[in-house]
């Protein structure tokens, strides 16, 4: 599996402490530490195929090595890990398990007077599919046999935070391979973006901006499409009043698509003004905001208006927004966000809803929707139970794209044993629909224990 048992294992323990201490400054410091979730699980379609053959039972230890240090102006987090499995696999009587889902993970980050640094860098392999942990971050929606590998860097700089020239910049760099795949939909990627902004004080309140971005996406089989977006632009941040601030800019973008016809690649240039424009007003409790903003894509040109406010509730927090879309292909849908996490004296509820347009690596558009919601309740002082549903949706807008739905539920209880260790044991269910035909559904549950050796030198 993914690391779905892992997260929900380890996470359920900790969200709702960690959830309750959300505002707390982080522990200044050291600390080198080692966590292991160690247990059973069993799952009637381990390979998430559609006609599965038979059960899997394994043994699963999950291990996660690292060291964070914490000072008043800089961060530094280092973190390796994987999954050693052993047990009976139904769909390969003959695999026994070994080692998989192995990660890297490095973080750096200083925090000057007039200057800001960045840098991450993550490693991991992982399953082609889903799980409920990762719900409101994929994009795919597509489940299938072997594994992916990502490479994924980031860094971001910015430096005159109040001077009179300023400068934020970011670049990422992420390589994904697939692994005994063959779902043509699954094809190996390489992908980097580069952005910079330059600010200039007109006066007190405004500011002259001068953007520039690039994205260069590459297909490396050259089976999908490659593309590049490009831009330049101009725009104005302005301070109309102590609780008013507009943001606009104006640039001349260029896509670039590479599509194979009659057998041959060939490049496809667009070039059109795109604008984002943006009013942000402070309230006692929160922010309202209003933008109207344009973009061009493999998938065409493409305009957004959107309202939403930001607030802050007695007893937890609210954002939402919404908008609408219109395409170059003529379709207009609706768009929107809600972000809601209530917390009472003993328990938490999550839910998070997005709903917009988006194009696909086969630049066709499609409606993405997504739904999620968590709730954490505490029993006793010591134990408690976790529920967790979420389901996703991709439309696609032409009649030629396949439609994809997935759906996940989860149930987990767990008890502190001790100051140290803790056992959870759950269930989880897994549903997807890949173009009309292929469904699959698999069920697991699972009891571990877990513990964390800390170390503060």
């Amino acid at each position: 599996m993914t690391w779905s048992t892992r997260v929900v294992v380890v996470g359920t323990v900790s969200m709702f402490a960690a959830v309750a201490s959300s505002q707390q400054a982080r522990e200044l410091g050291e600390e080198l530490f080692f966590d292991l979730s160690t247990g059973f699980l069993a799952n009637d379609n381990y390979e998430r195929l559609e006609k599965p053959s038979g059960d899997t039972y394994l043994w699963v230890s999950d291990v996660t090595l690292g060291y964070s240090s914490e000072t008043d102006v800089s961060s530094f987090d280092a973190s390796i890990g994987g999954r050693l499995q052993l047990g009976e696999f139904g769909e390969d009587p003959d695999e026994n398990g070994g080692f998989i889902n192995p990660f890297l993970s490095l973080a750096y980050g200083r925090d000057g007077v007039a200057s800001d640094f960045t840098t991450s860098l993550l490693l991991r392999e992982t399953d082609n599919g889903l799980d409920i942990t990762e719900i409101e971050n994929s994009t795919d929606l597509i489940i299938d046999q072997g594994t992916r590998r990502d490479l994924k860097f980031a860094a971001g700089l910015s430096l005159g935070k109040d001077a009179p020239v300023s400068f934020e910049g970011d670049l990422a760099y992420a390589e994904r391979r697939f692994l005994d795949s063959d779902d043509p939909d699954l094809t190996d990627q390489d992908t980097i973006a580069v952005s910079a902004e330059l600010g200039f004080a007109l006066t007190r309140t405004a500011q002259l901006l001068v953007t520039g971005a690039y994205e260069d996406r590459d297909d490396v089989d050259d089976i999908k499409n490659d593309e590049t977006n490009s831009s330049f632009g101009i725009g104005l941040l302005a301070e109309i009043d102590p609780t008013l601030t507009f943001r606009g800019t104006l640039s001349h973008s260029i896509n670039e698509t590479t599509r194979t016809r009659d057998g041959e690649r060939v490049t496809d240039t667009e070039e059109r003004p795109t604008i984002d424009l943006a009013l942000f007003q402070d309230r006692n409790n929160g922010t309202n905001r209003v933008s109207l903003s344009s973009e061009l894509d493999g998938g065409g040109y493409r305009t957004t208006l959107s309202a939403g406010r930001e607030m802050e509730l007695r007893d937890g927090l609210l954002d939402f927004s919404l908008g609408v879309t219109r395409t170059e292909s003529g379709h207009t849908n609706p768009v929107g966000s809600l972000e809601w996490t209530r917390q009472n004296r003993d328990s938490v509820f999550s839910l998070s809803f997005n709903n917009g347009v988006q194009t696909d690596d086969d630049d066709n558009e499609v409606l993405f929707s997504r739904l999620a919601a968590t709730f954490v309740q505490e029993v006793t002082a010591v134990s408690g139970f976790r529920v967790s549903v979420g389901t996703s949706a991709s439309e696609g807008l032409d009649d030629d794209t396949d439609d994809r739905r997935y759906a996940s539920a989860g149930l987990s209880y767990f008890h502190d044993l001790d100051r140290d260790w803790s056992f959870v044991a759950g269930y989880i269910h897994e549903y997807s629909v890949d173009g009309g035909d292929d469904t699959m559904t698999s069920n697991q549950i699972f009891a571990t224990i877990d513990r964390r050796f800390s170390l503060r030198p």
